[in-house]
C-alpha cells in the first residue's frame, strides 16, 4: 500500500480561484491457505488476490460574481485498474476465477450558490457520472440544498440529491442478464441538519438522513440472499448471476461536537444511531453486515509549540477511543459445511446474529517542523494499544471440524514520515 500526490491552490484574481489535486495510489492484498491434514503434501485450498492502482485528478474553478452569487465548476477523473484472482476448494472440486477491470471514472460537475434572502442560501448542482468500463450507464445527478442562518453562527439546512456509486470490482466479473456490465448503485438522499459554532471555535453538528438505494445487483440463484451491499461474504463471480433488481436503505442520526486547538488542547466527540438494510431477490428486507446500529468515538490531545528564528516545532500527544456495534453474521450450517468442505450459511437467516461490539483505543505522538517553504511531520501511532482482538466473522474450520470465530488484528504500531512543500 502506498500513495503520493500534490495540490495547487491559486487565486487568479479577486473573483476567480483555481484548485487542482493529483494523487497516485496502489494497494495489494493476498490471502492464501493450505490444507495439511490427511494429505502427504500441503494442498492449495484458497487463494484470494487483489492488486489495485488508482490515478486521480480533481480540478475546481471558483467564480464569485458578487456577494450573492457564485459558481463552482470542476471535474474529477479517476483511472482505476484492478487485478483479481479468486480460488476456492471444497469436497466437490476446485473453483478458479480471475480477471482485470480497468477504466476511467469521469465526474464533471457544476454548482451555483445564491442568496434568495439575506439569511437564506440556495445551492443547486448537476454532476455527470460516467465509467468507461460500463459506458452504457451514464447518469446525470441533480442535487440541491437550502441553508437558513437565523444568526451568523447558527445554520439549518435541508438537502436532497441523487448519487451514484460504482460497484466493488468482483461484481463486474459475474454474469448479468443481457450480457451487459452493471451500472452504478443509485442513492436518493435527503438530510436535515443543524450547525452551530461558538466564539472559542467549538463546533456542534446534528444531522438526520435517509438514503434510498436502487439498481443494487443481487444474486438470482435459487435460495441465495446475496447483495453487493453485503459483499464481504465469499463471492464467486463467474459462478453467479446478478440482477440489478435489489434495493437498500440507510437512515439515522449523526451528532458531532468538536473543539479545535485551544490552550494547547483539542477534543472531538461523535455518535451515531443508524440502520443499514438491504432487499435481496426474494423481496425480504434484512440488515446488512454493517448494521451495527450505533457508534461512538472520542479523540483528545495536547500540543506544545516551540518557536525559533525561522521555524516552529510542535510536539503532540493524542488518543482516540472507538466503540462500534458488532458486525452482523449469518448462522452457519455445521452439517452441510462438514459435507461440502466449505462454510455453508443458512441463507434464509442472513445476518440474524450480531457479533460482539468493536472496541479500540489508539495512541499517537508526533513532531512537526514548520519552515517557510515546507512542513515535516514524524509520528508514531499505536493502533489498538489494548491489543483487543475484535470479532470479524464466523467460519467452519475443516481441520477442527467446528465453527470458529475469526479475530481481527491486535496491536499495530506504525511509523510515519511526511514532507509537505
Amino acid at each position: 500500500m502506498g500513495a503520493t500526490g500534490m495540490a495547487l491552490h491559486q487565486p487568479l484574481n479577486k473573483n476567480w480561484k483555481l484548485e487542482a489535486t493529483a494523487i497516485l495510489s496502489g494497494l495489494s492484498h493476498n490471502r492464501t491457505s493450505q490444507r495439511v491434514a490427511d494429505v502427504p503434501l500441503p494442498m492449495r485450498w484458497t487463494d484470494d488476490y487483489t492488486a489495485e492502482s488508482k490515478l486521480a485528478f480533481l480540478t475546481k474553478i471558483f467564480y464569485k460574481k458578487n456577494a450573492r452569487n457564485s459558481w463552482e465548476l470542476g471535474a474529477r477523473a479517476t483511472r482505476t485498474k484492478t487485478r483479481l484472482r479468486i480460488f476456492f476448494t471444497d469436497n466437490t472440486g476446485s473453483y478458479n476465477d480471475d480477471g482485470t477491470i480497468a477504466g476511467w471514472l469521469l465526474q464533471p460537475y457544476i454548482n451555483h450558490h445564491s442568496y434568495l434572502l439575506p439569511k437564506l442560501k440556495l445551492t443547486a448542482g448537476l454532476q455527470l457520472h460516467h465509467f468507461t468500463f460500463s459506458p452504457q450507464n451514464t447518469l446525470l445527478l441533480p442535487r440541491t440544498a437550502l441553508t437558513f442562518s437565523p444568526k451568523p453562527n447558527r445554520h439549518l439546512s435541508l438537502s436532497a440529491g441523487l448519487y451514484a456509486q460504482t460497484l466493488r470490482h468482483p461484481a463486474y466479473l459475474a454474469h448479468h442478464p443481457g450480457g451487459q456490465s452493471p451500472g452504478p448503485v443509485r442513492s436518493r438522499q435527503v438530510a436535515l441538519g443543524y450547525h452551530a459554532h461558538s466564539e472559542n471555535g467549538a463546533i456542534f453538528r446534528a444531522e438526520i438522513y435517509h438514503h434510498q438505494l436502487s439498481k443494487v445487483p443481487v444474486s438470482i440463484q435459487p435460495g441465495s440472499t446475496f447483495s453487493v451491499l453485503d459483499q464481504t461474504v465469499p463471492f464467486r463471480p463467474s459462478a453467479d448471476t446478478l440482477s440489478d433488481s435489489g434495493k437498500g436503505r440507510n437512515f439515522g442520526l449523526d451528532l458531532l461536537w468538536e473543539r479545535p486547538l485551544l490552550k494547547n488542547a483539542f477534543a472531538r466527540l461523535s455518535a451515531s444511531l443508524y440502520r443499514s438494510l438491504y432487499t435481496a431477490a426474494d423481496g425480504v428486507e434484512r440488515p446488512t453486515r454493517f448494521d451495527g446500529r450505533y457508534l461512538f468515538t472520542a479523540t483528545s490531545g495536547r500540543e506544545k509549540t516551540k518557536k525559533k528564528k525561522e521555524k516552529s516545532i510542535i510536539r503532540g500527544l493524542s488518543s482516540s477511543f472507538s466503540l462500534f456495534g458488532g458486525f452482523r453474521q449469518t448462522p452457519l450450517n455445521a452439517t452441510a459445511s462438514r459435507t461440502t468442505g466449505q462454510t455453508v450459511r443458512e441463507e434464509k437467516r442472513a445476518n440474524e446474529l450480531k457479533l460482539k461490539d468493536y472496541i479500540r483505543l489508539d495512541l499517537r505522538t508526533y513532531w512537526r517542523w514548520n519552515k517557510p517553504n515546507r512542513t515535516t511531520t514524524f509520528s508514531i501511532d499505536v493502533q489498538n494499544i489494548l491489543n483487543r482482538k475484535n470479532e470479524a466473522y464466523l467460519y467452519y474450520d475443516q481441520v477442527q471440524q467446528r465453527v470458529v470465530t475469526k479475530k481481527q488484528l491486535g496491536m499495530i504500531p506504525l511509523i510515519n514520515y511526511r514532507v509537505e512543500f
